[in-house]
């Protein structure tokens, strides 16, 4: 499966993740109709994803985060990885944007403390499994 433009902008995610899981049902939820392209979403086990992260330089194992690939292919992490995927929210969401503009070690403190006691937390699944997703939004996922 090549890595191709028209795939991106995607958000990477822990399909085990409980909170994962729920924060992409939160973003199909709460996402902009507006706004052009629409978030592709992928599973950090998938194979797709896989390779995104290979290309990168990046292995999942080290991955305690949710992944934002833009369409110029430019990788963000943590609060970075949210702040971007905001810009796709409708209001009020969107405004967690502007917290991009605070150092990155005032908003990714918080952000690794919840990813490394995110199963303690909410819970992780036995697998992977892809949010639940209207018919018309299951091809935004990719395997």
């Amino acid at each position: 499966m090549a890595i191709q433009s028209e795939n991106l902008p995607i958000v990477l995610f822990d399909g085990a993740c409980n909170l994962c899981h729920r924060s992409v049902q939160f973003c199909l939820k709460h996402e902009d109709p507006n706004k052009n392209p629409q978030l592709k979403f992928s599973s950090l086990d998938s194979e797709y994803a896989q390779k995104i992260l290979q290309k990168h330089g990046l292995s999942s194992d080290s991955v305690e985060s949710v992944i934002y690939v833009d369409q110029g292919e430019r990788v963000f992490q943590k609060s970075s990885a949210a702040f971007q995927i905001a810009r796709y929210l409708k209001f009020p969401f969107l405004l967690l944007q502007y917290f991009s503009y605070l150092p990155v070690f005032l908003t990714d403190f918080p952000y690794s403390w919840v990813a490394k006691y995110r199963y303690r937390l909410f819970g992780k699944l036995d697998q992977c499994q892809l949010p639940e997703a209207a018919p018309d939004q299951q091809c935004r996922f990719i395997d």
